[in-house]
């Protein structure tokens, strides 16, 4: 063989084969956003910065500011988001969650590493953040996914609020289905008066003309407001 010929050889390289590269899955985006008013869940469909094109658990497609959304994930679907969130915010306490919180504003994903102890899944995150707007007199909005806890006499005072109106509601519930031992006595006979006295309030049974009634069922109207108002 010629030296010309020895060096065509050494310089040839056969091409070599190419491995076949595995395809990566691609994962779909999710959200977990607040919707007017409302927290959802839901597929992004096209991402434009400042907006987002979601399919929300339901179905329905919405136009969203990217300012809105709080939370990005890939994994559970956000059908499955909801679901495990709406589970999980059932086992939260909001008295506990309170008590836990700190009193400068914060953010609900920090409490939420706060109160699992470690990085919140998704779900976790979506049931504090449930939880917090869900109990607005535990825990005053103060933008995007921020709260500051109210103020223990706020938190007393409108407690007390609430208990006072269910109180009020049972008793009020009693009258609605009143049965009286007199004779064609009808429910819309009696109506209950209260007016404002110097240091308390005036509590009277009356009749469908406003007359002050005596009768035995008007005292059982009477005897039950107070025991229910105790």
């Amino acid at each position: 063989m010629s030296p010309r010929g020895s060096r065509r050889l050494r310089s040839y390289n056969p091409p070599l084969k190419r491995r076949a590269s595995r395809a990566r899955p691609v994962f779909p985006m999710h959200v977990f956003f607040e919707d007017d008013g409302h927290l959802k869940a839901g597929t992004v469909l096209a991402d434009n910065d400042a907006s987002l094109q979601v399919e929300a658990a339901s179905g329905k497609r919405l136009k969203i500011k990217a300012a809105a959304v709080l939370l990005r994930f890939a994994e559970p679907s956000p059908s499955a988001l909801n679901a495990d969130a709406q589970t999980l915010a059932g086992e939260i306490d909001p008295d506990f969650l309170w008590e836990v919180s700190p009193d400068d504003e914060f953010g609900f994903s920090d409490l939420a590493r706060d109160y699992v102890g470690r990085t919140p899944l998704p779900a976790e995150a979506a049931a504090v953040a449930l939880t917090l707007a869900g109990a607005p007199m535990y825990f005053y909005r103060r933008g995007k996914g921020r709260y500051r806890k109210a103020p223990p006499d706020a938190l007393k005072a409108a407690i007390a609020s609430i208990e006072r109106k269910k109180r009020e509601k049972s008793a009020f519930s009693w009258l609605a289905f009143w049965r009286s031992d007199e004779p064609k006595v009808k429910a819309a006979q009696y109506r209950v008066a209260v007016s404002a006295e110097t240091d308390s309030s005036r509590v009277q049974v009356q009749d469908k003309n406003g007359a002050a009634e005596s009768s035995v069922t008007s005292r059982r109207i009477l005897t039950l407001l107070h025991e229910q108002l105790k």
